[in-house]
């Protein structure tokens, strides 16, 4: 059986889980959102179908680029770097005015940055807490990732519905 109770009061698993689910909110936000976004701020159909493939493409060169600069820098460096990379991605998506820029926002933020999530779980989760623990900490990270991706959509749905738009101001 897998205890959550105990990784719970180890403050590097919340830490991690934390970190994971708020991303979690703005890499499914922009994934379920993309479209009506960008149909709000004006932008032809065209926007939207590009930058998913541009989501897909560069998430496939991100896989491998920072795969290889983790092998170089360490898993957790590159990781970190690439969720606060994800971060400003997500944040300059929402502070965007203007069609021209949501390709390649969409693309750095979802396909570069977070293609950093999956490809280097594994090798994070092992140099945090060892090779022992990894069926036991992917278990509850994934447990609470899916819980909180399932809900994020919804959550992002009601604060476009509750503010108008989807717009940082």
């Amino acid at each position: 059986a897998v205890a959550v109770v105990p990784l719970l009061q180890d403050p590097l698993f919340f830490a991690l889980t934390a970190t994971f689910c708020c991303s979690i909110l703005g890499f499914m936000g922009t994934l379920v959102h993309l479209a009506t976004y960008t149909e709000e701020l004006g932008c032809s159909a065209d926007t939207y179908t590009t930058a998913y493939t541009a989501i897909g493409t560069v998430s496939i060169v991100g896989r491998v680029v920072l795969g290889l600069l983790a092998d170089k820098l360490g898993a957790v460096n590159v990781w970190s770097t690439s969720f606060v990379g994800f971060g400003l991605g997500v944040y300059g998506l929402a502070a965007n005015r203007t069609c021209w820029q949501v390709i390649p926002l969409a693309a750095f933020a979802s396909g570069f940055c977070g293609s950093a999530f999956i490809s280097l779980l594994m090798p994070v989760v092992t140099d945090l807490f060892g090779a022992k623990r990894i069926p036991e900490v992917l278990a509850n990270v994934f447990l609470f990732n899916g819980a909180f991706g399932f809900a994020s959509p919804a959550i992002l749905g009601y604060v476009r519905d509750v503010t108008g738009d989807y717009q940082w101001s």
